[in-house]
């Protein structure tokens, strides 16, 4: 007869094969759907069809504010002189540069500048190595999910949470998880490169996946020696 919290373990077990198994099924047919989509762009012309992007940004700058209520542009003059230097200027952000398209003063020492992200276009040639990057940042995500269905079958069949297969799938189920992380990586940077037409490479971990790794190899010494202590008990009995 199994102890009840072992129940309950196998009962937690169970359910998460089941929502394991649909997600597998979800991301495998992501892959496909991305790699069929691929395989559509490879067969429609370049230039079929285009799409322009672009995006707007307003900026309010108050000077009083920065000068202490000392007057940073004593006239008319000095005003037209500073738009017409800051016009036709760049601004830059992460979703890319920004062109200075007017600047307005509100009053003496406020004014609003408006600028525009220049735009550019996007062929299919473009969407056909994202669908391809995408099928295999899915196919990564499959990957990670069938090592987390296994280790919910371990502990849906386990007689302990301490036995050796429980904590050997454990320790898989976190190493499958670090192509996921560093997939999530490289798949931001390209989105990233794609909506602002900008190659570009930024490192930015989750940081919640990583401390997830993290936790689950501390976990599996803990279990170790759990283990270790469950043993050398039945063998004092």
């Amino acid at each position: 007869m199994k102890d009840e919290a072992i129940k309950k373990i196998n009962k937690f077990g169970s359910v998460s094969s089941v929502i394991v198994t649909i997600l597998k099924i979800l991301a495998a047919v992501l892959v496909v759907a991305c790699l069929l989509t691929s395989v559509v762009f490879f067969f429609i012309p370049k230039n079929a069809m285009t799409f322009e992007m672009s995006d707007d940004m307003k900026m309010t700058f108050n000077l009083n504010e920065v000068s202490g209520g000392e007057k940073l542009f004593d006239s008319e003059a000095d005003r037209e002189k500073f738009k017409e230097e800051f016009k036709g200027s760049m601004l830059r952000s992460s979703k890319g540069d920004y062109d200075v398209q007017s600047i307005d003063f509100t009053d003496s020492d406020t004014f609003v500048v408006d600028a525009k992200i220049s735009s550019y276009s996007v062929d299919f040639t473009k969407f056909q190595i994202l669908m391809v990057i995408c099928s295999i940042f899915f196919a990564a995500v499959f990957v990670t999910l069938m090592f987390v269905g296994r280790f919910c079958k371990q502990i849906k069949i386990c007689d302990t949470p301490f036995a050796e297969p429980v904590i050997s799938s454990m320790k898989k189920m976190a190493i499958s998880l670090i192509p996921y992380v560093i997939s999530d990586c490289i798949m931001n940077s390209i989105m990233n490169s794609f909506l602002t037409n900008k190659a570009s490479f930024n490192f930015d971990i989750n940081v919640g996946m990583l401390a997830a790794v993290v936790l689950i190899f501390a976990m599996t010494f803990v279990f170790k020696y759990g283990a270790k202590l469950q043993q050398e008990s039945d063998e004092t009995l």
